[in-house]
């Protein structure tokens, strides 16, 4: 296996394959998540290290490659976006971490599995360089068979990579089965165009789990205020929009008595418009049906239930006690604000340093009408894609499978069981908030494509901008509809719809 500096890693020690046993046995001991649908694989626990052990992991969820596979060492060309926000795709060696161990273990079991060597080529890929790596990959198609066998980059950059017509239909290999439990259902009904499938995500991401969106709540500061526990609203499905309006309005205090409203105040809550995106995809709005064969804008994103939703956050951010501001992490982290709504991934990154104890809930509910609790996931996840020109595109869908499969069993119990819902959580409880956020994540294809619509018409920044103003959403959306169905038909045509 080599990555971008083509350094050879070392085979995995016994002690950390025992580690991962283990870890796969406790995410089976947890049931399907419902994030990931599939067989319930409960097991009982067995001693790490064992043969037992080993065969009871084996048998958990098996994918459906061919036994036998192999491919003669072959050296796997895998360009990754290297500005990703998380580790992902590789670790050069052990070195005591949960989750860059798991990453490297995973690798090294993939390919002796499959008699493969990885050759990590890096790129810049973030949304900022989407149409850079889009070029990129058209100059590679370009020069003909045998670039690279599978690319990853953030979910932007796939996506306008995807409508440039530069990847392969993945659903087309027989090998890659979407309906195993690695393969988030949710991502994987949302995301096909035409009934196919173009690029995938899941339990071979590390920045799908970490990019999902929470809200952190300040425990101490609701005591002091003695305001409700908001976790009991969780608990009975009453936390919503109008629940978190109600315990926000009367928070703000001029903490800093300059008498001008400023990041040394307290609020309700203080968070970046960007992020009011979750509130939009938490409420069961999608921008683009894909339901009916070609894309269509979503009845809902020009309906009255937007036009409510928009109110609601409108609402929300001009009551006086809440506030949008960039600079809304410190304001939390100081003790600032009672709520604020991000990735879950703040709470290691901007969080670790704050003195107060903290409590995580979903993000809330349009109303008590809504079924269940529903996550958007960050847009700077990870997508995974095979290239128009890769040389052996069976080869490349069987790795990417036996990579998602295999991070079902070894990458996601470390990340999700045994990081996020410990140094992420702060009790029992918030560990049944992740389970419910995980299970809850929801997508949508004018998030992937948002590099095709204009930086105005984008159908999240549209809800943003709405959300700092006071039109209503019907006179605000009027004007541009006729745009965006015009993207819409474009991304049609880009894959052959039109």
């Amino acid at each position: 296996m080599k990555n971008a500096s083509s350094q050879i890693l070392r085979r995995v020690a016994p002690a950390l394959l025992a580690l991962v046993m283990l870890l796969s046995a406790i995410l089976a001991s947890c049931g399907d998540t419902g994030a990931n649908k599939g067989d319930d694989t409960s097991a009982p626990v067995q001693s790490a290290g064992t043969d037992t052990a080993a065969a009871s992991v084996e048998t958990e969820v098996s994918d459906d490659i061919p036994a036998g596979t192999e491919y003669g060492g072959a050296a796997v060309s895998f360009l990754y976006w290297s500005d990703a926000e998380n580790q992902e795709y590789f670790a050069e060696s052990e070195t005591g971490e949960l989750v860059s161990d798991a990453i490297f273990t995973r690798n090294i079991r993939v390919c002796d599995r499959l008699k493969i060597e990885f050759d990590f080529v890096p790129v810049k890929g973030n949304s900022g360089q989407a149409a850079a790596f889009a070029d990129f990959m058209k100059n590679s198609v370009n020069g003909g068979a045998g670039g690279y066998d599978i690319i990853s980059a953030h979910s932007r950059s796939i996506g306008l990579t995807a409508y440039n017509g530069l990847v392969s239909e993945i659903s087309a290999c027989p090998v890659i089965n979407l309906s195993k439990p690695w393969w988030p259902e949710s991502l994987v009904s949302r995301s096909s165009i035409g009934g196919k499938t173009y690029f995938v995500s899941g339990d071979i991401s590390t920045n799908l789990l970490y990019m999902m969106y929470v809200v952190f709540y300040n425990k101490d500061l609701a005591s002091d205020l003695h305001i409700e526990d908001p976790y009991g609203s969780f608990a009975d499905g009453t936390w919503t929009i109008g629940k978190l309006a109600e315990l926000t309005k009367n928070v703000y205090t001029d903490a800093d008595g300059d008498s001008t409203v400023s990041s040394g105040d307290r609020f309700g809550i203080c968070d970046k418009l960007l992020h009011c995106d979750a509130f939009l995809f938490g409420s069961g709005i999608s921008a683009i049906d894909n339901s009916k064969g070609k894309l269509e804008l979503s009845a809902d994103f020009s309906g009255e239930k937007m036009n409510i939703l928009v109110e609601k956050m409108q609402g929300l951010f001009s009551n006086g006690s809440n506030r949008i501001a960039d600079d809304y992490k410190t304001v939390f982290s100081v003790g600032g604000s009672l709520f604020v709504c991000d990735r879950a991934d703040i709470a290691v990154s901007d969080l670790r340093e704050k003195t107060f104890e903290m409590g995580v809930l979903p993000v809330p509910k349009f109303d008590e009408n809504q079924e269940r609790y529903l996550t958007a996931v960050g847009n700077p996840f990870s997508l995974y894609a095979i290239p128009l020109n890769a040389a052996e595109k069976e080869m490349s869908a069987t790795v990417i499978e036996a990579l998602a499969s295999e991070s079902y069993r070894t990458l996601t119990p470390a990340v999700f069981e045994l990081t996020m819902k410990t140094k992420y959580a702060e009790g029992g409880r918030d560990a049944v908030v992740y389970d419910t956020v995980r299970e809850g994540c929801v997508f949508d294809l004018s998030r992937i494509f948002w590099k095709v619509f204009s930086s105005n018409t984008a159908p999240d920044t549209m809800f943003e901008n709405a959300i700092g103003g006071t039109a209503s959403w019907s006179s605000t959306f009027g004007s541009s509809k006729k745009v965006v169905g015009n993207t819409i038909k474009s991304i049609n045509k880009a894959f052959g719809l039109e």
